[in-house]
């Protein structure tokens, strides 16, 4: 019996080395993680590679801590030992984008773009899906003034990665300053359905709004009236303009139409001008001659001639007018009231005259939202922050309304996969 019982001690006693032992390897990469991640926070790079190393050496079938090693050289500006480091990454995992991404773009800053670029190409053939490769080899061309390269990258990188927000990000900031402005409406809606309730969501959900507001002063001969104001009651303006004339009268001033101050001439709601219902069918030539980026493409579009046509009809049928697409109850004007007008008239001419020859998945969306009467809330959302005082006053007005398209837009968002996207690209005459 006593040996039994020494017998069960040893056992114990092994037991517990063991699982000692493994808790001690647990915790050596616990422990070295832990401290590399917080020197890196801290930027003491040197610090940090020394623990990624001994992470590297006991746990070699796990790569990235290789590529935390060459990442604090990068991030060192040591580009020599990061190439080095990046190198025996892509080789032994050839199918890692930011792997890379990392030795790509170390190239590129070490002066050596050709390189870089090659090396981002060569992720692109290995991983032909990575949008993420797309976007760096984009950032480099733009960095050297290379717009349009940058935009066909960006623009490859869409098509290759639907779903991934950065390419839609860069690509509807760079034709936000160009002659081709379409390009930045349609891609900044698609940004805005991918990525929600970031810092880049306000961001593009204002210069989605602007974009409209710059794009439609490309066209010629249409009203565009006061833009983007939050402007008084129209009570408070008729009691200005009275006020102002009784003053007048009660000090014997004779009053003449050419006397009379803007606030007071303009009080009343303008009527729709018939003048500007233009009755041909030339296509919209846009006014683009002050863009700042002028790209001078000389190949066509079908889907941008197709969009100026309905725009032309939209036009000619005094669709148009803003100053009465946006007219709000208190008799004022407000320019995101005045495009849900104009995108549920478009979307609904689209609908009817291009379909069937360019299926849009967007566009098809749109129209599902506005058959079920929520299309009006879902672009007051994508435009919220393009005026978000009037966007906070028809929330308040709409919150049933708006609550219903927010669960509608959870539980059936926009779908971007590989087979519904859009891309410009794809429509080159």
């Amino acid at each position: 019996m006593k040996f039994k019982h020494f017998l069960l001690i040893i056992l114990c006693c092994m037991a517990s080395l063991n699982v000692s032992g493994q808790d001690t390897a647990v915790s050596f990469e616990d422990y070295n993680l832990q401290k590399a991640t917080e020197s890196m926070n801290v930027q003491d790079y040197d610090k940090a590679i020394g623990f990624y190393k001994k992470l590297a050496d006991k746990y070699p079938n796990k790569p990235d801590y290789k590529y935390n090693v060459a990442l604090c050289y990068y991030r060192q500006k040591n580009f020599k030992k990061a190439i080095k480091e990046g190198h025996k990454l892509v080789e032994k995992n050839p199918l890692i984008a930011k792997y890379y991404r990392l030795l790509g773009n170390a190239y590129d800053l070490s002066g050596d773009y050709e390189k870089g670029i090659g090396i981002l190409e060569t992720g692109i053939r290995n991983i032909p899906t990575s949008g993420e490769l797309y976007f760096d080899k984009g950032v480099i061309e733009m960095e050297r003034g290379n717009t349009l390269e940058a935009l066909e990258n960006w623009e490859g990188g869409i098509k290759a990665s639907p779903y991934f927000p950065d390419n839609y990000y860069w690509t509807a900031k760079t034709y936000a300053d160009s002659d081709e402005k379409i390009w930045t409406i349609m891609y900044a809606e698609m940004f805005l359905n991918l990525e929600r309730g970031t810092d880049r969501f306000t961001e593009i959900s204002k210069l989605l709004t602007d974009t409209y507001l710059a794009f439609f002063k490309e066209i010629p001969n249409i009203d565009m009236g006061t833009q983007h104001t939050d402007p008084e009651d129209l009570e408070e303006k008729i009691e200005r303009a009275y006020d102002w004339m009784i003053e007048r009268l009660r000090a014997g001033e004779t009053l003449e139409l050419s006397q009379l101050p803007d606030f007071v001439a303009n009080v009343k709601p303008k009527k729709v001008d018939q003048e500007m219902v233009i009755a041909s069918n030339k296509p919209i030539q846009l006014m683009t001659q002050n863009a700042s980026l002028q790209l001078n493409r000389t190949q066509g579009n079908k889907f941008e001639d197709a969009y100026l046509y309905v725009l032309t009809m939209l036009k000619e049928n005094g669709i148009l007018n803003f100053p009465v697409a946006g007219r709000t109850a208190d008799g004022t004007y407000n320019f995101i009231k005045a495009m849900s007008f104009v995108r549920t008239n478009f979307v609904e001419l689209w609908m009817q005259m291009f379909h069937q020859e360019m299926p849009i998945t967007l566009f098809m969306w749109q129209f599902e939202l506005q058959d079920r009467k929520l299309f009006d809330a879902y672009n007051h959302w994508l435009m919220s922050s393009g005026d978000p005082n009037y966007f906070l006053k028809w929330q308040q007005s709409h919150s049933t309304e708006y609550q219903i398209f927010l669960d509608a837009l959870i539980a059936k968002p926009l779908k971007v996969d590989a087979e519904n996207f859009f891309v410009r690209t794809d429509y080159k005459k």
